[in-house]
C-alpha cells in the first residue's frame, strides 16, 4: 500500500532517487505511465499487467478504444531500480508529464500506486481553496453509494 508524500530528487545522472519506503512495494522492476493529470503513475508490475490486459481486451473496431490503447501503451515505460535505489525515467516520459530535472518533484501515495508530479503543477491542481469542500462532497457522495 502506498500512502503519504515525499520529495525525492534527481541526481546528477538524471536518475530519480526513490525513497526506501516505496522500493519493496514497487519491486525491482515496475512501470511508469503518463497519466491524465500530467503526472507519472508508478505501478508495480502485477497491477500494471492487469490494467494493460484490461485495456488490450478492448475492441479495436472502436476508434476511441484504439486511441486509448495508443495513449496508454505509448505513454508507458518499463522502469528498473538500481542497487542504490535510483531509477532512470526516459526523457520523453518526463517531458510529457512536464517534469523538469532541475525543479522540485513530489511523490504521492495513491494506495495501489505512486504519482510523481512536478511540485508546482501538483500544488496548482491540488491546493485550491475549494479542495476541502470538494473532498468533503466527494466523500459524502461515495459514502451514499
Amino acid at each position: 500500500m502506498f500512502i503519504g508524500q515525499s520529495y525525492p530528487s534527481f541526481e546528477s545522472k538524471k536518475r530519480l532517487v526513490l525513497p526506501a519506503k516505496y522500493r519493496n512495494e514497487l519491486g525491482e522492476e515496475f512501470y511508469g505511465l503518463v497519466d491524465f493529470d500530467h503526472c507519472i503513475s508508478l505501478y508495480p508490475s502485477s497491477l500494471y499487467q492487469k490494467r494493460a490486459e484490461s485495456i488490450d481486451s478492448l475492441d479495436n473496431f472502436s476508434s476511441d478504444n484504439r486511441l486509448l490503447k495508443r495513449l496508454f501503451f505509448g505513454n508507458s515505460c518499463e522502469l528498473k531500480i538500481d542497487k542504490v535505489g535510483r531509477v532512470l525515467i526516459p526523457q520523453t516520459i518526463l517531458d510529457k508529464a512536464h517534469i523538469k530535472l532541475d525543479k522540485e518533484v513530489i511523490l504521492v501515495g495513491v494506495y495501489d500506486h505512486l504519482e510523481l508530479w512536478d511540485l508546482e503543477t501538483y500544488n496548482e491542481k491540488n491546493n485550491s481553496s475549494d479542495d476541502e469542500k470538494c473532498y468533503e462532497a466527494l466523500a459524502e457522495r461515495l459514502a451514499a453509494k
